[in-house]
């Protein structure tokens, strides 16, 4: 997965988009953190002028803070605007400290780091954003290590995720420190799941024996917990195209059996039935899909089978591609594997989504009276 990576040097400017940084200075406004044009229009998202043309200069983004130090997720929405001719900023409400967690931010100072994770195609839709303290502990090497990468006038750069992984691994970080998991989650969604690749990835990197059971356990969670929601963000959209006359009635088989080699059966318009299997990742659409071998079987043995592919979720919404029919994939996938040695299955293959054909993307989300 192609990664949009941003290491930015703090500003005195950018804290003040911190609550506490506004109080002890008596600034009035905040300036918000402010963002290169030369590394998020140029490098990252070419296409982001135009879109703010669209949208009155505003794109509303969910950032997921994690720090400093060990502190947890806390999610909140901000918005990206251009500042000036060749200025853009993240903006919008003070960030206050969570109500559980007073003083978390308080520590941060001009010259203290933020590592932000930037997730869509075309403009941001969402991005993990670590801080990283000079004064918290957990944080003092991880500090040490990028702040030469932004020193003088360079105070904010793009990074590749294979130099990330390279400059926390030789940090030595505690397995629960947030910042692994800008370079861990993918592969431990992948490994979590079962997949090959993910596992081979998490041996041989720079993290090679740092995985415990607890962290692998928490992703096999976290995995569960994301295919439910893409499951019920499917519901919702399945919904709307019944109030809509669109499809004529449907079923969530997987919600009364565990085991269904489907997760939703479609009545259309004209009688005929629709299997749906939904494959959902937190990431980017090319995370690797993982399909099990019950499922290829009704693939193969179904009139109509889709796959919905929900991705890049964010709050209540996510985006939807759809693979329609994938009858001939599973009949070709299932002749490669009853060649196998007489009294051997495979229980499931993995694969990039790239390999089936889906539709363009389109947004989904809750429905008002679901929320």
């Amino acid at each position: 997965m192609f990664q949009k990576l941003i290491l930015k040097r703090l500003s005195f400017d950018d804290l003040t988009l911190f609550k506490f940084w506004i109080l002890a200075h008596n600034n009035k406004q905040a300036n918000g953190i402010g963002l290169s044009h030369n590394v998020l229009i140029n490098e990252l998202f070419p296409s982001l002028p135009i879109i703010l043309e669209n949208k009155q200069n505003k794109v509303m983004i969910t950032i997921n803070i994690y720090g400093p130090g060990l502190a947890p997720e806390y999610s909140i929405q901000r918005k990206i605007q251009k500042r000036g001719i060749n200025n853009y900023c993240i903006s919008g409400e003070f960030i206050a400290d969570p109500e559980n967690h007073s003083g978390r931010f308080h520590i941060l100072e001009p010259g203290d780091l933020v590592i932000f994770d930037f997730v869509g195609d075309l403009e941001p839709n969402s991005a993990r954003a670590v801080f990283v303290a000079k004064k918290n502990a957990e944080d003092a090497k991880l500090h040490e290590i990028l702040e030469p990468l932004v020193i003088g006038s360079k105070s904010m750069i793009s990074l590749q995720s294979r130099k990330l992984e390279r400059l926390i691994a030789s940090a030595h970080l505690s397995d629960d420190h947030p910042a692994n998991f800008l370079i861990l989650e993918d592969n431990l969604e992948d490994a979590a799941l079962g997949g090959g690749q993910g596992i081979k990835a998490l041996r041989n990197g720079p993290f090679k024996g740092k995985v415990s059971r607890q962290t692998l356990l928490q992703a096999k969670k976290t995995a569960q917990r994301t295919g439910r929601l893409g499951e019920e963000l499917v519901f919702s959209y399945l919904e709307l195209q019944k109030s809509s006359g669109l499809l004529d009635d449907f079923q969530w088989d997987a919600d009364e059996n565990a085991i269904s080699p489907y997760d939703f059966s479609i009545q259309e318009l004209d009688k005929s039935v629709t299997l749906v299997e939904v494959k959902t990742t937190k990431g980017n659409f090319s995370n690797r899909i993982h399909i099990s071998y019950n499922e290829l079987l009704q693939m193969k043995d179904s009139s109509q089978y889709n796959l919905y592919r929900v991705f890049d979720i964010v709050d209540d919404s996510a985006q939807l591609r759809i693979a329609s029919n994938v009858k001939s994939f599973a009949e070709n996938i299932i002749e490669l594997l009853q060649n196998l040695p007489f009294g051997t299955q495979v229980d499931g293959i993995s694969l990039n989504p790239s390999e089936i054909a889906f539709s363009e993307a389109m947004r989904i989300s809750f429905q008002e009276n679901e929320k």
